[in-house]
């Protein structure tokens, strides 16, 4: 057997395998959030030039190559629905053959179910200045975390503000409102400590009434000690925001009041056998949604009722003869309220039982004239005006 002399060399150099390195970190986003850049906390090693291959799956098994993602880091897109994992493996490429590591290890973004809102109630119609009932929670919000909440109001149902440190379920709104007023929630569901905001639930309106307008009553008036006063006018109506009604009151000192059942019309006319001096006022009555609001009371009118007047006296009693002259009849003054005017009525009776008014006898004392031929009886009565 001949044998030639050997061939130059051929040399087939083997790859050491590429080291991965490692990735970092895992994360929890808000659905449709941005996940945080992913970082290399170990580079990839080889014996030629080094690249990389950055993989996507939402099993954590299938894994798909990601285009374009060669870099030792990777940005996630944001807009990302799913919980997602990533790996990175490293390539060396040595003389145009690229060899590949394993896959580093696997990052996990947590992708939170977008949290319920919930349902919250009721609508309620309050005075100026009332207290809203709470309101209630008639379906918690729910998420995949811990669940908070925050409450939101505002006075335009448009532009809302958090309202600061109502965070639960329920909430009560402070006394005082004077506006109408509109409160949401938002439920807050937290995961790594990531919190995560539901849309808005339903909106509560608090719906404040306007103060009604009193309205102005006319007119006061003075009457005789168990008379009839004259019905009292609207001259202003009250007006409100609902339906209007009235509450009339009265006293008898200006300062305590009572409600005059039924009184509750624009107009009162207050029955007559007034005996003392009686105040009156006027309250308007706003309705809305079945919650009745009222205003400041009215101008008060006064109903004066004068004391009877005392008829005083009068003398004497005297006989004449047959168409004589009777002595003029003297008097003790009688007397009414302080202020009134006094003055008199006589009158005169043949069977002092009919008696008829004397014409111009108003004077405190009476001269009957002369000529009397029929024995007649004479009172007087006494009258003072207010």
């Amino acid at each position: 057997m001949c044998l030639s002399a050997p061939t130059s060399s051929l040399a087939v150099t083997v790859q050491s395998v590429p080291t991965a390195g490692s990735v970092g970190s895992n994360q929890t986003i808000c659905n449709g959030g941005d996940p945080a850049a992913f970082t290399s906390t170990a580079a990839g090693s080889g014996d030629g030039a080094i690249t990389y291959k950055w993989q996507s799956s939402t099993d954590n098994v299938t894994f798909t190559d990601i285009s374009g993602a060669i870099s030792a880091t990777y940005d996630a897109p944001s807009g990302l629905t799913l919980t997602t994992y990533y790996r990175r493996i490293t390539v060396s490429t040595l003389n145009s053959i690229a060899c590949q590591s394993i896959p580093t290890n696997v990052i996990t973004v947590t992708v939170q179910t977008v949290p319920t809102a919930g349902a919250i109630s009721a609508a309620q119609t309050i005075c100026n200045g009332g207290d809203p009932a709470a309101f209630t929670s008639t379906t918690d919000g729910t998420g995949v975390g811990t669940i908070s909440y925050i409450w939101q109001s505002s006075t335009d149902n448009i532009t809302f503000a958090d309202i600061s440190l109502a965070t639960s379920a329920t909430y009560d709104p402070p006394s005082g409102l004077t506006v109408t007023t509109y409160y949401r929630r938002i439920t807050i569901s937290t995961v790594n400590s990531i919190a995560c905001q539901s849309i808005a639930s339903n909106v509560i309106t608090v719906t404040v009434q306007t103060i009604p307008t009193a309205g102005i009553i006319a007119a006061s008036q003075t009457i005789c000690n168990g008379g009839d006063p004259a019905a009292f006018t609207s001259s202003t109506d009250g007006t409100g925001v609902g339906t209007i009604s009235y509450i009339w009151q009265s006293s008898l000192n200006n300062s305590t009041w009572s409600d005059i059942v039924g009184a509750n019309s624009s107009t009162y006319d207050v029955p007559n056998g007034l005996t003392a001096t009686t105040y009156y006022r006027r309250i308007t009555v706003s309705t809305l949604n079945g919650v009745a609001c009222q205003s400041v009371a009215s101008n008060v009118l006064t109903i004066t009722v004068q004391t009877v007047p005392t008829a005083g006296s009068i003398a004497a009693n005297q006989t004449i003869c047959y168409s004589g002259d009777p002595a003029a009849f003297t008097s003790v003054a009688g007397s009414g309220n302080v202020g009134a005017t006094i003055t008199y009525i006589w009158q005169s009776s043949t069977d002092n039982t009919n008696f008829s008014s004397i014409s111009g006898a108003n004077a405190a004392t009476y001269d009957p004239p002369s000529g009397l031929i029929t024995t007649t009886y004479y009172r007087r009565i006494t009258v003072a005006t207010l």
